[in-house]
């Protein structure tokens, strides 16, 4: 597959990638079909409140925890497509819990898709800290490495990834784009 990594492509694989292996600490809400419409199912800690004006959703905290933090996340980053917002409630459950590398993957996750991959790479290491083989954090890390031309950090963390899973493609692409550059 001839593929270009831009900083795009790659964010998006990333998060793609973050969504699949669901590695934020605490699931974001699923779809559920109740006669015709669609509705988000909450824990009772979080409701979902219509926002006529708007015209949209935005979900309410009831019980302030961490894991209702990093729900909230993960429903505006997933089903929102609002990253910011998802810094944000990110940010929050991390000023509760500093201990869960799942929160600083998920932030730095919303920060790679905006791009801001500086603070992207200072979670994704907070995570590694936390759960050294954390897949996605090295994965994600080494993206933003590469979005950020520091290649030799990328190679490190994609080779890291590849020795937890010596089949996984998208590391081997990016890989092979990064070897390809350095002997230019």
């Amino acid at each position: 597959m001839n593929k270009e990594w831009t900083p795009h492509v790659i964010a998006v694989t990333a998060f793609a990638v973050f969504i699949v292996l669901g590695l934020a600490c605490a699931s974001a809400p699923s779809e559920q079909t109740t006669g015709s419409k669609s509705a988000p199912s909450m824990p009772t800690e979080i409701r979902l409140r219509e926002n006529k004006l708007k015209g949209g959703a935005e979900l309410e905290i009831n019980e302030e925890t961490w894991e209702t933090y990093a729900i909230v996340a993960r429903w505006y980053a997933e089903k929102k497509g609002d990253y910011q917002k998802a810094i944000e409630y990110y940010s929050s459950g991390l000023e509760l819990n500093r201990k869960d590398d799942g929160l600083y993957a998920g932030r730095g996750s919303a920060y790679l898709f905006t791009e801001d991959y500086d603070k992207a790479i200072a979670d994704f290491t907070n995570a590694l800290a936390i759960e050294p083989n954390n897949f996605a954090s090295l994965l994600f890390r080494g993206f933003a490495y590469n979005n950020t031309g520091n290649l030799d950090k990328a190679t490190a963390d994609l080779e890291a990834v590849l020795r937890l899973d010596p089949n996984y493609a998208p590391a081997k692409e990016v890989l092979a784009d990064i070897r390809k550059r350095q002997k230019q």
